[in-house]
């Protein structure tokens, strides 16, 4: 999907004043960083007409079997922008490490150091 897309269907509830009826944004697979960025437009738009309105991102990014599945620049995104932008997120095992940069071994480590500092940005961190 063009990233321009994705703003249009927010133009588009803004356009009918809807926009302000919007509870939560929810962002998936991202097949570009600047789909993310038009996202995050998006979560502005949403937050600006509803302010407690919130951000729920799955930062599909990959798999145990796989490793790292997306295009170039998309990981990065998320540890940059999209994490710190977020109220919920919800990563597996293989996401949560790319967004707290250090490798998890445990529930303890989950939870400790570098997961607990980097992903504590977002309100709630489910996985």
């Amino acid at each position: 999907m063009p990233p321009s897309h994705l703003t249009e269907i927010v133009q588009g509830i803004a356009a009918i004043d809807k926009l302000h009826t919007c509870d939560a944004v929810l962002s998936g697979y991202l097949g570009s960083a600047e789909q993310g960025e038009h996202i995050l437009g998006i979560v502005r738009q949403v937050k600006a007409a509803n302010p407690q309105a919130k951000y729920f991102c799955d930062p599909v990014m990959g798999h145990p079997e796989k490793g790292c599945i997306v295009a170039p620049g998309v990981a990065e995104f998320h540890v940059r922008h999209g994490l710190p932008a977020s109220d919920i997120i919800a990563p597996n095992l293989v996401e949560l490490e790319i967004l707290c940069e250090h490798p998890v071994n445990n529930v303890e480590e989950a939870v400790s150091g570098s997961a607990r500092t980097h992903c504590a940005r977002a309100t709630n961190c489910v996985g």
